[in-house]
């Protein structure tokens, strides 16, 4: 006689997962500030973003991804972009700013009236770095793509049931 042990599927926690993913974002502007200052936009960028926060996710949440860790994912990899284009344009400006003033690129940044010349100076730059946003925008979103198309197509796989497995008596 044979008797069925049902074998319980993991519970997704999207919390947990979600912390753990969000370590995505300094790693990613970190990389991104990196690249950006050799003068590089690269969509390797926005990849390795997903990737990260993916395998991070998934830790985290104890293996499965949802399509609300899927949503989760695709929020983190626009704020990392977004942070990350942010933080080039501060390097810029933290960088021009030495320059004029003789400081090292890191003096300029850490000086006290920094933050208050960089926002003044914000809007007047913005349309100039319009290209380069567009830029980083398409490579970002090149470099995520296929990597997110894949998460969303797991997480609307159906759910595994709680399968059930024979064992002999």
């Amino acid at each position: 006689m044979s008797e069925a042990v049902a074998v319980p599927t993991p519970v997704e926690n999207v919390g947990r997962g979600t912390l753990f993913a969000l370590l995505a974002i300094p790693a990613g502007v970190a990389v991104w500030l990196i690249l950006w200052k050799f003068g590089f936009i690269a969509s390797i960028v926005g990849f390795g973003v997903v990737w990260a926060a993916v395998q991070l996710y998934a830790r985290g949440s104890g293996g499965s991804i949802s399509r609300v860790g899927a949503l989760l994912i695709l929020a983190i990899v626009v704020v990392t972009l977004l942070l990350s284009f942010l933080s080039g344009m501060v390097y810029d400006a933290a960088s021009e700013i030495g320059e004029l003033s003789g400081l090292s690129t890191w003096e300029a940044f850490t000086h006290d009236s920094f933050w208050s010349v960089f926002w003044d100076a914000f809007p007047d730059a913005l349309p100039s770095y319009r290209k380069d946003f567009l830029i980083a925008a398409a490579f970002g979103a090149l470099g995520a793509f296929s990597m997110l198309r894949a998460v969303f197509q797991q997480a609307a796989q159906p759910a595994h049931t709680a399968g059930t497995h024979d064992t002999a008596e």
